[in-house]
């Protein structure tokens, strides 16, 4: 449960800092299919984060899946920038 706290505490800063970033316009270098596709990606592993952190107490193997699960899941979709 601390594990899963920590990821989703980071995460849920990381996705208020890209958040900002483009509020602020500083990616207007990078092309718009990839601000989506990393605000995406920013998005969903806060929301399974805080789904495991939330399953943890009651289904522990639940949480463990999804903490072990995702990062595979994004290794093997993840897309080099253009």
């Amino acid at each position: 449960m601390l594990y899963g706290a920590n990821v989703a505490c980071c995460s849920g800063t990381l996705t208020i800092v890209w958040w900002y970033m483009l509020q602020a316009k500083l990616t207007k270098e990078m092309h718009p299919a990839q601000k989506r596709y990393i605000s995406l990606r920013f998005l969903v592993w806060f929301a399974v984060s805080v789904i495991g952190v939330a399953f943890a107490p009651y289904l522990p193997i639940v949480s463990l899946a999804l903490f072990v699960a995702l990062p595979i899941l994004f290794a093997f979709t993840s897309r080099p920038p253009k």
